[in-house]
Order: C-alpha cells, then structure tokens, then sequence
C-alpha cells in the first residue's frame, strides 16, 4: 500500500504543498520587514495570489503588485517552491491574515499567514516625577518589553 502524498493534487499536474485552509503564525517587529512564507510545488501554469484578508485586498498575483503601497513585494526564484510576500516599515495596521491561493478547476486552495506586528513597550523604573539640583547626578533605568529578536 503507498503512503498518501503529502500534496494536495490539483488539476493539469499541479501540486501544492501543504493542505488546503492550514494557517502558520508569523511576529514580526513594528518598523521591521515581515516575510510571510507560502509553500507551493509544481504549480503549472497557475498564478499565486496574495491577499489582505481585513479589506480582501489582492496585493500580488504572480510576480506582479497589485497595491500602491510600495511596502508591499513579492519574492520568488525560478524553481523555487516558496512565494514569498514581504512587508517592510511594519506599522500596526499590518497585523492580521494573509491568504495565500491558487485557482484551481475545483475551487480555491489557500494557505493564512497570521502576522503579529510586536510593539515595543519603554518605561522608566522608579517614579514619575524626579527633582535633582543643577549639576547633580541622576541615573535612569529603562525597560524595554516586547521586543522582537528575530
């Protein structure tokens, strides 16, 4: 008995490479670049397309942009089996699903990608108001919380 492939099939031999409707979870740090991954394998003559799910925007088809924020790329190398949607200068709005898809004769089959934009957090230990004479020394100690370290 041969196992089952780990690839949906679709039709004209296309195969895509993981199952319909999964979602994978991207953090990614505010005023950073978010790569949000899509797996695909013998795609044929089908496009990929890129969509925002908050406003169903479709910002690429394709090795092509559909969307005036310059933010917004797409990557993809011959042969290669990830497309690849990058969002640079992260701002809070980016938070969010992205759905990443293929047409096929029977339908529609997709992959989401869950962007969390991290938002660093800054406070100074100790209280809110300090009085120090002209000259005087005074030490600060601030935390930073929220912090991404990809």
């Amino acid at each position: 008995m041969r196992a089952a492939s780990p690839f949906a099939s679709t039709e004209s031999g296309a195969w895509v490479g993981v199952e319909n409707n999964t979602m994978v979870n991207v953090k990614a740090q505010l005023g950073y670049t978010a790569f949000l991954p899509c797996s695909v394998r013998m795609i044929g003559d089908k496009q990929i397309s890129w969509i925002r799910r908050r406003d169903w925007h479709v910002l690429t088809v394709g090795q092509y942009t559909y969307t005036n924020d310059q933010r917004f790329s797409i990557t993809h190398r011959d042969g290669d089996d990830v497309w690849t949607l990058s969002i640079k200068y992260l701002q809070d709005r980016d938070n969010g699903t992205y759905e990443c898809q293929i047409s096929t004769g029977t339908g529609i089959v997709s992959q989401f990608v869950n962007l969390n934009v991290i938002v660093p957090e800054a406070f100074i230990l100790g209280n809110s108001e300090y009085h120090v004479e002209t000259g005087s020394p005074i030490n600060l100690y601030c935390i930073i919380e929220q912090v991404s370290l990809n």
